[in-house]
């Protein structure tokens, strides 16, 4: 029940608004989820044309295999990833540590890095380290997800090489969102979370969700 109630607060406080989430700390979903849910389309393509280079499939079976393995683990795998890590996080490591010795600053952005506590004069380095700390099961995720789909467009003597070709797809994908948040980060001048329509989309989802599931209990 106390993990529940965990994931249940996870959720809803990353919707509050900006200033009351400050004191709360960052849920690094905010930061990673709208920019990769953005360059959906992009890694798409790009995973399509390594597959199709690398495999000779034909470009429809490619396209289709490619585009459902990353809707499942985008949509779903990577979102669920940090909501476990989350919940585990707020349950077990949610207490402030500090971050005066090199051990408790490397706690603070591997153990806590789902949802890093407001240490707000450190957030500058804390934020690009959780994001690498994230990327790392979620690129694994991204590779389990996706390699089982393209099974079914290809011979047996193509599978093995097959999760090389993924590995390799993928790698360069993470590669080109790390540019990505580089470039947000160079821009902008700052991480700091601003209100985009995705958030606004994913707001109005959950809400119906508990809305329409706790209704009349």
């Amino acid at each position: 029940m106390k993990i529940i109630s965990s994931t249940i607060l996870a959720i809803l406080i990353m919707f509050l608004p900006s200033d009351v989430q400050a004191n709360a700390g960052v849920p690094m979903v905010a930061v990673f989820l709208p920019p990769l849910w953005l360059s959906l389309l992009p890694i798409i393509g790009i995973e399509a044309y390594i597959v199709k280079r690398y495999l000779g499939l034909p470009l429809n079976n490619t396209l289709v295999s490619v585009a459902l393995g990353n809707v499942f683990s985008t949509i779903i795998g990577i979102p669920a990833m940090w909501l476990v890590h989350a919940t585990l996080q707020i349950v077990f490591a949610g207490g402030a540590e500090g971050l005066q010795s090199l051990g408790l600053k490397i706690y603070a952005v591997t153990v806590q890095a789902a949802w890093l506590i407001p240490y707000e004069n450190e957030l500058t380095w804390m934020i690009p380290l959780a994001l690498l700390t994230l990327a790392i099961p979620a690129y694994i995720l991204s590779v389990l997800i996706e390699w089982p789909v393209l099974q079914f467009h290809l011979k047996k003597t193509q599978r093995l090489i097959s999760l090389r070709i993924i590995a390799f797809a993928n790698a360069v994908s993470y590669l080109g969102l790390a540019l990505l948040f580089a470039a947000i980060a160079w821009f902008s001048g700052s991480y700091s979370l601003k209100a985009n329509p995705l958030e606004y989309v994913v707001g109005w989802l959950i809400r119906t969700v508990f809305l329409y599931t706790f209704r009349g209990q």
